[in-house]
């Protein structure tokens, strides 16, 4: 899986847990500190992005929808 933290491009192996970093569209190893970092972001977003998705999957299943508000953000009605 593929993501990107501050400015730079990762690829993370979920088989493995390893951590490949691209620089200039090449990969390159990490440190294992720098992989341990980034693994500790990476799980926090997975996270992150369950919780929202099991959230959003609540409100659905009470018959509610997901609206655009008029300044940009999405709320439930």
């Amino acid at each position: 899986m593929e993501t990107t933290i501050n400015g730079k491009k990762y690829e993370v192996n979920r088989l493995t847990g390893l951590v490949m970093r691209f620089d200039s569209g090449f990969p390159v190893a990490v440190s294992e500190a720098e992989s341990s970092e980034i693994m500790k972001i990476f799980l926090a977003r997975v996270k992150a992005n369950r919780a929202r998705k099991a959230r959003d999957q609540a409100y659905k299943d009470c018959g509610m929808t997901k609206v655009k508000g008029s300044l940009g953000g999405t709320y439930w009605e």
